[in-house]
């Protein structure tokens, strides 16, 4: 921005500049965040306050004075929890013939909406620095940083940075015809969105007249792709991955705990061969397709009352293969191909189709799962030395290497079963023994 006026002895005003100039003098003073030779807009991974320190730049941009357009900080992203210094040049074009100063706390080089890209908990260090690129500043002159609210909008999302010593002298000083002055900040960021925000830029003020750079566009982390174990329902086996046949008499719903009470449960005994639907959430972004295989695995619940997600992560032990010795196994039974893609979805949340899977690990998903849709798995395990009048919590966890619990278990979403009593737990009167105590009456409908 050029601006040419003639004064006795004149203050010139920038936002973040003031310039001083000489009586009865036409001054010009044209300062542009273009065309800079000493780079326009870096950020390094850095805790250091020394220019370019920690090279190379996570991202760079070349800014512009056209407000409208778009300049993309490439070719790195941001990260959570890292100190950042940002680093920006400004310079005062060949058409102007004074020099340009900072002179006190009033005045400095703001970067607006940072906090759009940095997160909203980032917090800056109060000691920025100015970089003399003309050897013109006066020696030991401090510069501040602080978020502010730059246009009393209700939110302090802009940094600020000022000289906190000047007292009033031009100390910080922009050389006339093409000379540059540094300016860096330190931000730690906290919980930066993903994706690339583009709403942040430098501004500097003249009167009532300001130049804003170009639009800065820059990346946050990559968004990760979060699995919640979900819902589950329980069948019984029919020969086919696609299952018809709900447990128990009325069928389980959705989330129904497989009691031992009322009978018509049905509840399974040590040679009862069960099919679990699971359902996994997807969230912060898409799974994409043969990204995550699955391990089934069982605990003996500690204190059924309380639910499975009382149950330490120590307590789980992996489903055993066919034929195994655990309580609960896979089965051996061969109708079905193993890793079968299911061809339907039974949950009531479930999206997307996973496999039927009668080993662990299973095989990685068949299909994409986008953004907010469940991902459903079947489940084949029989009991084959399972504790009588017990109650077992089934989970899945991911196939990584080491193995990885996933990232939540909704409170109801552990697919829960309590074993039928054998004659050892059933009394006269027809009341049973669990784990808990009493139990009854086993024979009531």
């Amino acid at each position: 921005m050029k601006i040419t006026q003639k004064i006795v002895i004149s203050v010139f005003s920038l936002f973040g500049i003031l310039f001083a100039a000489d009586a009865v003098h036409a001054m010009t003073v044209d300062l542009t965040w273009a065309g800079t030779t000493n780079g326009s807009f870096e950020i390094f991974a850095s805790s250091q306050n020394v220019w370019d320190a920690d090279g190379p730049a996570v991202c760079s941009a070349t800014l512009s004075d056209t407000d409208a357009s778009q300049t993309d900080c490439t070719s790195g992203s941001i990260a959570d929890g890292i100190i950042y210094r940002v680093q920006i040049t400004l310079k005062e074009s060949t058409g102007g013939d004074t020099n340009a100063s900072i002179k006190d706390t009033t005045t400095g080089v703001v970067h607006r909406n940072v906090l759009a890209w940095a997160g909203a908990s980032a917090s800056v260090n109060t000691t920025c620095l100015f970089n003399d690129f003309g050897g013109d500043d006066t020696p030991g002159r401090t510069c501040a940083a602080a978020l502010v609210d730059h246009d009393s909008g209700g939110s302090s999302n802009d940094i600020e940075m000022t000289c906190s010593n000047c007292g009033g002298v031009n100390a910080i000083v922009v050389q006339n015809d093409g000379g540059e002055e540094g300016f860096a900040y330190r931000i730690t960021t906290a919980s930066p969105p993903s994706g690339t925000d583009a709403t942040s830029y430098m501004i500097e003020e003249y009167g009532d007249t300001d130049e804003q750079s170009s639009l800065i566009g820059i990346t946050g982390p990559a968004a990760v792709t979060t699995l919640t174990q979900n819902d589950f329902r329980f069948y019984t086996d029919n020969e086919s991955e696609n299952v018809n046949d709900p447990w128990g008499d009325p069928n389980l719903s959705d989330n129904d705990t497989l009691d031992a009470v009322p009978r018509t449960n049905n509840a399974p005994t040590s040679t009862s061969a069960i099919r679990i639907r699971t359902s996994i959430a997807v969230s912060g972004a898409q799974l994409d397709a043969s990204m995550e295989g699955f391990i089934l695995q069982f605990a003996t619940s500690t204190d059924p009352a309380l639910g499975c997600n009382n149950e330490q992560a120590s307590a789980f032990q992996d489903v055993d293969a066919a034929g195994g010795t655990a309580a609960w196994a896979f089965t051996s039974e061969t109708g079905i191909t193993d890793n079968t893609t299911l061809t339907a979805v039974k949950l009531g949340v479930s999206d997307t189709v996973g496999r039927y899977s009668r080993s662990n690990p299973s095989t990685t998903n068949p299909n994409a799962v986008i953004l907010g849709n469940d991902l459903e798995w079947d489940w084949h395990i029989v009991a084959t030395n399972a504790q009588a009048a017990r109650t077992y919590c089934f989970r899945m966890i991911r196939d990584d290497d080491p193995v990885t619990e996933l990232d939540a278990y909704n409170a109801d979403s552990y697919p829960r079963l309590t074993t039928a009593p054998d004659l050892q737990n059933i009394m006269r009167h027809g009341n049973f023994f669990d784990q808990t105590g009493e139990r009854g009456l086993l024979w009531t409908n």
